[in-house]
């Protein structure tokens, strides 16, 4: 006879590979919506951000690591070269380091972008299953909860195809949540949190981070709400944790912010790229497009409001009963609808489509949970009423929004309705006849949808710009022969002409040649550079910047010397008139672009370029600083000026100080005290650098404390006696 003690290892054994299998149905499922989206457009994965932005990112970053050859500043990339204000390079982060130094594994920059942004994918289902179970959801929910969460509109028409650092964070974003319940409400050990939080901030995109910031602000007022004071104590210790990460990773934007075109200080609204109510009621629908006022302010023609199909289903869960456990869950989604639907600008925060992740992890989540606890006997007619009226206002909307789309919002409303009332008339998915029948008929439904919208949506909204998939072929370009390329002209013009980029390339495709490039994809444009150039943030420019390239100034120096160009591409169907090369270039003509090169190239920016009133020899440089010494000064204003951009944080060593940029953008020190023999060092440190370190000192001290005082404090009160027991003598 088996007694009750030997019976729970083995029902625990089953019940861990009961989940497992779970888990893994829901990986597949994950993986068929990603085979169903390639077989209808094999590059998918490779839109947009990623193609022009992400991979050659990735590619600079990995040959960095390989070289040994880690820096903060990259001089030769001008706007796109201080690394910690773009932020999403990742220099802090592991994960970020492995995808980078796998960007070289191979040629196919399609094929590998499709393989990170799967993973990524897997990462999440993973996450919110293991979130939705230690919050109490059963396994074969859980297992939809994971698998739904990948098809919200956010993240499969825009953060899959296009914005791989949005897929990270949301990913990062549910492991840290789950790591932080498992510790706070389970007692288990912080430090996965510590590990999961460090790896969520460093990714350096911000929405994960405000939804962190939302998931403490709920945890505290749960905890509260409740007089749970121990708890409230530990998650604000958790809490600075986190923020003094926050400061090492953001602090440097925020201090160079006055610098770059990213300076906008006020809270308005364009409608772009944010939510209201009407767009939020086609949440249900997954082929519903929404109202949402896209790049250029057209509309994006995908179902990028979606949330999950079985929203319906949701009042007859809520209606049997409340589950106080999900006040987290649910102050967390609200907070991601307020800022869905909040100004489209708040300061330098934008698009705030970017939370709806967030939203549907918390809806999947609280799902998962209800239906566990909550999944009714019997749907009554009352159920079956607010499910409909659901679906109505859904497709009502979906209808009006869009009237072309009438056709499509009418297939899939009758579809769901026809599974909805399958649902819940079939007395086999009650909870004591078939939960897991119930929890797989709801993840067929997913999968049927999620087949439905991507036939109808093949691409998504995003530009294809048809770059070379091949990295050999992209650095094989005519105009990456030499550091220092300047790209002139429209740049887009690309896309309808792929042949083209056999002459020049796009955006951060420049990377890939491993030559310093000025026309490299950033966000965080020098505005003084930016305005004098026209520069946008993928390297394109007005027409008018070959003249202001080559104008020359009172030293008749012109910025091409200053920036030390090699190379200047000039768009031909922009640029009408064939430009004239000033002595010591020549012009080349191709198919679609005039390249102008230098007869006898200099070397790479980042080192003295001009001395006015002194002379110099430089003794040493490198990304970060300059070292020179001081040969002779023939005027009182005498200065040094850098082919280098005038960042805000460079400070100087020696008998000398920074002075006004040269040409407004060229950093430039001052020698009004240096004599002949002073050696001056120019250093680049990002404002708040000393406070920056300090806080990730602090932050790894408090993590490494905590996790080594977390077991003895749980022995110790292990140990001490109960309230009802005498102590021993």
């Amino acid at each position: 006879m088996t007694s009750a003690v030997d019976e729970r290892p083995a029902t625990a054994r089953s019940d861990r590979r009961a989940s497992l299998g779970w888990w893994a149905l829901a990986c597949v499922a994950t993986l068929v919506t990603v085979v169903l989206r390639l077989v209808r457009n094999p590059t998918y994965y490779f839109l947009d951000d990623t193609q022009t932005g992400a991979v050659g990112q990735w590619y600079a970053l990995g040959q960095r690591l390989l070289d040994g050859d880690w820096t903060i500043l990259d001089p030769g990339a001008w706007q796109g070269g201080n690394l910690l204000v773009e932020g999403q390079w990742g220099l802090w982060n592991p994960l970020s380091w492995l995808v980078a130094i796998g960007s070289h594994a191979q040629d196919d920059a399609a094929l590998y972008a499709t393989f990170v942004k799967v993973v990524f994918l897997l990462v999440l289902t993973s996450g919110v299953f293991l979130l939705a179970r230690t919050y109490g959801a059963s396994a074969p929910w859980a297992a939809v909860a994971g698998f739904a969460v990948t098809l919200g509109g956010q993240t499969a028409y825009l953060d899959s195809p296009s914005w791989v650092t949005g897929l990270m964070g949301s990913g990062l974003f549910a492991w840290t949540w789950w790591a932080m319940d498992r510790y706070l409400r389970h007692g288990r050990h912080p430090w996965p949190f510590f590990v999961l939080s460090y790896l969520l901030v460093t990714v350096g995109y911000v929405a994960p981070v405000l939804m962190l910031i939302a998931l403490f602000v709920a945890m505290l007022i749960a905890q509260g709400l409740q007089k749970s004071w121990s708890d409230v104590r530990r998650t604000l210790g958790l809490g600075v944790y986190s923020g003094l990460l926050v400061v090492f990773v953001f602090l440097p934007s925020v201090l160079t912010s006055s610098a770059t075109v990213r300076t906008a200080d006020g809270i308005f609204n364009t409608q772009a790229l944010n939510m209201d109510l009407g767009d939020l009621a086609i949440g249900p629908l997954a082929t519903g497009w929404p109202t949402v006022t896209w790049f250029g302010g057209g509309l994006p023609f995908v179902p990028v409001a979606f949330i999950a199909w079985f929203i319906p289903l949701l009042p007859a869960l809520l209606l049997r009963g409340r589950r106080p456990e999900l006040a987290v869950v649910g102050l967390v989604g609200l907070a991601g609808l307020l800022l869905v639907m909040g100004p489209s600008d708040v300061g330098p925060l934008r698009f705030q489509i970017r939370m709806m992740p967030y939203v549907v992890m918390a809806f999947c989540v609280a799902f998962a949970v209800l239906a566990t606890k909550n999944w009714p006997r019997t749907f009554t007619q009352r159920d079956r009423w607010w499910a409909r009226g659901l679906l109505l206002l859904a497709v009502w909307s979906g209808a009006v929004a869009v009237p072309a789309n009438i056709e499509w919002v009418v297939l899939g409303g009758l579809v769901q309705a026809a599974l909805l009332e399958w649902i819940m008339r079939r007395p086999d998915l009650t909870p004591a006849r078939g939960v897991r029948l119930a929890a797989a008929t709801v993840a067929v439904g997913a999968l049927a949808f999620s087949a439905l919208a991507t036939w109808q949506n093949p691409r998504g909204p995003l530009p294809d710009f048809h770059v070379p998939e091949s990295i050999a072929e992209s650095a094989a370009t005519e105009a990456g022969s030499e550091h220092g390329i300047f790209t002139v002209g429209n740049v887009f013009m690309l896309s309808a002409n792929p042949d083209g980029y056999s002459e020049t390339l796009l955006a951060n495709s420049w990377y890939l040649t491993g030559k310093d490039a000025a026309s490299v994809y950033t966000v965080v444009r020098f505005k003084r550079m930016s305005e004098i150039l026209c520069s946008g943030e993928r390297g394109e420019t007005c027409p008018d910047a070959y003249e202001r390239l080559f104008q020359r100034d009172g030293d008749d120096r012109t910025i091409a010397d200053d920036m030390m160009l090699n190379t200047v591409v000039v768009m031909k169907d922009d640029v009408n008139d064939r430009p004239v090369p000033p002595d010591g270039w020549t012009l080349e003509t191709f198919e679609h672009t005039w390249i102008v090169s230098r007869d006898e190239p200099v070397g790479r920016a980042g080192s003295v370029v001009h001395a006015d009133g002194a002379e110099v020899t430089v003794e040493s440089s490198s990304t970060t600083e300059v070292r020179f010494r001081v040969d002779e000064v023939t005027a009182d204003d005498a200065s040094v000026a850098f082919s280098r951009i005038a960042w805000p944080g460079y400070r100087v060593d020696g008998p000398a100080s920074v002075g006004d940029p040269r040409r407004d953008f060229l950093l430039s020190v001052d020698l009004e005290d240096a004599a002949p023999g002073d050696v001056v060092t120019v250093q680049f440190r990002p404002p708040g650098w000393t406070l920056e370190l300090a806080s990730a000192a602090v932050a790894l001290l408090i993590a490494a404390g905590w996790s080594v005082a977390h077991p003895l404090v749980r022995r110790r009160a292990r140990r001490a006696p109960r309230p009802d027991e005498p102590a021993s003598t």
